[in-house]
């Protein structure tokens, strides 16, 4: 079996330095490293030149560079001559194009819920050809849960809606909580056997208990300008991780408890949203120097945040799964987190955990923390403990071991017509009697297969780009994006 795994989510603006990220690399490597006799092709993109080198990097030690590709142009990727529509359908084309040409068993991409707006990365219609599977891997189903939130904005809800279709028609989805899966079973319609929860894992090397020498902490705290003892929330910056409860909670504890901790908020902010919580922190009663945003840091700085802070506190009111949170634990930092979700999934202890939206809850929990120097041993003996089942290697080879055989079960199932096509319908019921037969169709057009739009020595447009002006455009893009793509 041939799996395609693509994994743009990894470079993206969006997603490249969060939990969905680092968790789509993640698994993407612990599955090439668990193949067998199974082949694993990994899909980036070379319109994000400057994560190429990171990422492929790292994928592959796991892999070798021979099993990795890049979709889209990057010539083309940077041109400005189609109109904004027409540079989407063209990016969506070729995208499609790169997936098929690897000829693949199973497509599993990584993140659907990318990029609203250019560049494209996630097309909004899939390949559907008769014995290849479609997969994808279920993060969340947040917006769903904060609508008034999330969706107020009509574009991004159509776009959203629109999203939620590719889920629903995946062959297969790998949820990465039982929270996810269930989510996706109540608010999509979706069936059980359709979803496997796979959970989520880290990175060994990198989250774990560190004896960090003397020199190393103070240049450390230097850095990021912490004092010696300092609370941290880290995982992004929206409405459900709930920032200003985080403040406000901290605010709460009696000064005789805090008067030499700090709140140490780890995340990328933008200077609008680091001026509101510079205020709010002033009016709960907050000093300049309780509060400290440090911005996006790397993830070796922060597993030095996790290794060197007094508690861990996550006071989101939903996460998918909570990544930062088993980071925490297996670094061995004392956590602490909202009872909702899958957090409470992760934590599993009452002791440990408050209501999200009530400050005076997370700061009953954070003064014993801080106050009581057994409590926050036990709760990072118990955090250790508790991730031993997350480990990455365990988990992310489960999951291919838990999904391989659903991938396979989902081979025999009858596939998908095209609903836009009748040309491809009528094709695809004269080869129903055999589903392992694969259609390859050349479209030949003015269009270059690489689509690549060169000008001329003057800078203007050649004949080429001329094409995709008028009716030849319009044709060859309505037969490209009607038809599934087609190896090359």
């Amino acid at each position: 079996m041939r799996l395609v795994l693509d994994v743009q989510s990894r470079q993206t603006e969006g997603s490249g330095h969060r939990g969905v990220g680092r968790y789509s690399e993640g698994l993407a490597i612990h599955i090439a490293r668990q193949r067998g006799d199974d082949e694993v092709r990994i899909c980036l993109n070379a319109a994000y030149p400057d994560t190429i080198r990171t990422v492929s990097a790292s994928l592959q030690r796991a892999i070798g560079r021979e099993h990795i590709s890049f979709c889209l142009d990057p010539m083309f990727a940077n041109q400005t001559s189609l109109d904004a529509e027409d540079d989407t359908l063209v990016r969506e084309a070729l995208i499609r194009r790169h997936w098929m040409a690897l000829q693949p068993d199973v497509l599993h991409v990584s993140h659907v819920f990318e990029n609203f707006g250019p560049p494209t990365v996630v097309p909004g219609a899939w390949p559907r050809i008769p014995g290849v599977v479609c997969s994808s891997t279920l993060y969340d189903l947040i917006p769903l849960r904060f609508p008034e939130h999330y969706l107020a904005d009509p574009a991004f809800k159509a776009w959203y809606l629109a999203k939620l279709e590719i889920l629903r028609d995946c062959d297969h989805l790998l949820a990465i909580s039982e929270t996810s899966r269930l989510d996706a079973i109540e608010l999509l319609g979706l069936p059980g056997d359709r979803i496997t929860t796979i959970w989520g894992g880290v990175d060994e090397e990198r989250f774990r208990p560190r004896a960090l020498a003397e020199d190393e902490i103070q240049s450390f705290r230097a850095k990021h300008g912490v004092r010696k003892r300092f609370v941290i929330h880290a995982g992004g910056d929206d409405y459900r991780k709930n920032l200003e409860g985080a403040i406000a909670g901290f605010a709460e504890v009696p000064i005789s408890v805090r008067q030499d901790v700090q709140l140490a908020i780890v995340c990328r902010l933008s200077d609008e949203r680091r001026a509101a919580l510079t205020k709010l922190a002033a009016r709960k009663g907050l000093a300049g120097a309780d509060l400290v945003m440090t911005g996006f840091v790397s993830d070796d700085d922060l597993a030095r945040f996790y290794n060197t802070c007094e508690a861990f506190v996550f006071p989101s009111l939903y996460e998918g799964f909570g990544l930062p949170v088993l980071e925490a634990m297996k670094s061995g930092a004392a956590v602490l987190g909202a009872r909702n979700s899958s957090i409470r999934e992760l934590i599993g202890d009452d002791d440990a955990m408050f209501d999200a939206r009530q400050p005076a809850s997370m700061a009953d929990k954070l003064v014993r923390i801080l106050d009581d120097e057994g409590f926050r041993r036990r709760r990072r003996e118990a955090g250790l403990e508790r991730v031993r089942p997350h480990l990455s290697t365990r988990c992310r080879a489960g999951a291919w071991r838990c999904s391989h055989p659903c991938l396979r079960a989902a081979l025999a199932l009858p596939i998908t017509t095209p609903r836009f096509c009748p040309t491809w319908h009528g094709i695809s019921q004269s080869m129903s009697s055999s589903t392992d037969m694969r259609l390859r169709i050349r479209i030949c057009a003015s269009i270059s297969p690489s689509f690549r739009i060169r000008t001329s020595s003057e800078g203007r447009p050649n004949t080429m780009w001329w094409s995709t002006r008028w009716g030849i455009r319009n044709s060859t893009r309505t037969c490209c994006l009607t038809l599934p793509a087609t190896p090359a």
